[in-house]
């Protein structure tokens, strides 16, 4: 099977959220973690998935993103209660949706 490349970001798959970042304790590595949201708070578990099982169309859509934060007040992408009243009514920050376009190569 060949290798995806991945960059940091957050990803769906099967349903689930997931975050991919830069490791601390391993230079040029990526970790991912299951994101879900517990007690109004957002947490990040350990993944049933691998880095490899992602490819770039699994980047988090902007309405995947919206809803999740529609549902939550939590921003899919940092983790931040939303409370800038734009924010609340498009269900994520403007940093983030601004990161995620570039990701999905949206202008």
């Amino acid at each position: 099977m060949p290798t995806t490349t991945v960059e940091p970001g957050v990803y769906t798959k099967n349903g689930q959220i997931y975050e991919v970042k830069q490791s601390r304790r391993f230079a040029g590595s990526l970790t991912i973690k299951r994101l879900e949201v517990s007690r109004g708070k957002l947490r990040r578990r350990p993944s049933p998935i691998r880095v490899e099982d992602l490819s770039s169309s699994d980047v988090i859509s902007e309405e995947q993103a919206a809803a999740f934060g529609h549902k939550h007040g939590i921003c899919a992408c940092c983790g931040r209660a939303l409370s800038d009243p734009e924010s609340v009514a498009k269900g994520i920050g403007p940093v983030c949706l601004a990161n995620l376009r570039r990701m999905r190569g949206a202008r």
